[in-house]
């Protein structure tokens, strides 16, 4: 019944760019391009040639026939004679600024730079509106200050056009987040059953789409929040984990603090007993050798004595 109505609209001929004018119902186009548009593309009609021609030019002379130009002596499709003269190398043309003459397919190129041009100013879509023949603009553009904040201009022009394309996301999200209001519709009672009916499933169709839309956003803003939630998470294992290698790494400081100094008191420890075995072995040959070594020798236990009560205190320390 949808179809039905659809092919009951009135719609364009497709050829309407190249010049036809017809409109019809949308179930009679394809027969209308297919039998009587004369823009509709066809075989030609020449035996032997297998070129695609208007309808209207097919019953005339082959358009695909080669012919000698004129000018250039060159071979060309009677199809194409209009576009080889304006590229031509033969014929030449006066540029309409400067009445110079040039070649066709110079001439081209020449407008790209012709001094006589009139121009506008490098900034006019700034703002700028001063225009002037080419060859007179640098003096304009050297103190033109819509130049001289282009780049800052052109900054606020793309800061601009991302925000209306962010703008027009958070529309359709809100589009499909909120249901439009529906628009007061006067009904008279002349309208037919199949109308009604049209409507209804017209109704009913777009109901049933804008459920299954916001289905589809209820569940990608789901996943979001998810994944939100679990990159939170895992930067707040990244502070855990960082932090706990830091308490790791002063732990560790502390124990080889701890060994340097156990080894420095074993260290000192030694030092003590090799320095109190060479004394004791230097007291045994004092003693040996006479009575009037004895005070000497007493002398130097009392040196001993104070040099191990020192080194006692060293290791406490």
């Amino acid at each position: 019944m949808i179809a039905n109505l659809v092919n009951d609209l009135v719609v364009l001929c497709p050829n309407r760019e190249k010049g036809c004018t017809t409109s019809c119902a949308r179930w009679l186009v394809e027969s209308h391009v297919r039998e009587d548009c004369e823009y509709a593309t066809v075989k030609c009609a020449k035996e032997g040639c297998d070129g695609m021609v208007e309808r209207r030019e097919a019953e005339g002379d082959c358009v695909h026939e080669e012919v000698e130009c004129a000018f250039c002596q060159g071979p060309i499709r009677k199809l194409d004679i209009e576009v080889h003269y304006k590229e031509c190398p033969k014929l030449s043309s006066d540029c309409r600024h400067c009445s110079q003459s040039f070649p066709n397919p110079e001439l081209a190129d020449h407008k790209l730079i012709c001094p006589e041009e009139v121009i506008d100013c490098a900034a006019s879509h700034f703002g700028c509106s001063y225009s002037s023949r080419r060859s007179e603009l640098d003096d304009h553009l050297s103190h033109c200050h819509f130049v001289a904040l282009t780049p800052i201009l052109q900054l606020h022009t793309e800061r601009i056009e991302t925000l209306e394309l962010e703008n027009k996301a958070v529309r359709q999200k809100l589009d499909l987040l909120v249901p439009p209001r529906p628009l007061p519709t006067q009904m008279s009672g002349t309208n037919s059953s199949t109308t009604n009916d049209y409507n209804s499933a017209g109704r009913d169709m777009t109901s049933e789409m804008q459920d299954y839309t916001y289905h589809l956003y209820s569940e990608y803003e789901q996943l979001r929040s998810d994944v939100e939630r679990l990159n939170a998470q895992i930067r707040e294992l990244d502070v855990k984990q960082d932090m706990a290698r830091f308490n790791e790494g002063l732990r560790y400081n502390d124990e080889m603090a701890g060994v340097r100094a156990a080894i420095n008191g074993l260290r000192m420890q030694l030092h003590w007993l090799v320095a109190s075995r060479r004394e004791t072995g230097t007291g045994g040959a004092g003693s040996a050798a006479g009575p009037r070594s004895i005070g000497g020798s007493s002398v130097g236990g009392d040196g001993r004595r104070m040099s191990v009560d020192s080194a006692r205190q060293v290791v406490k320390l």
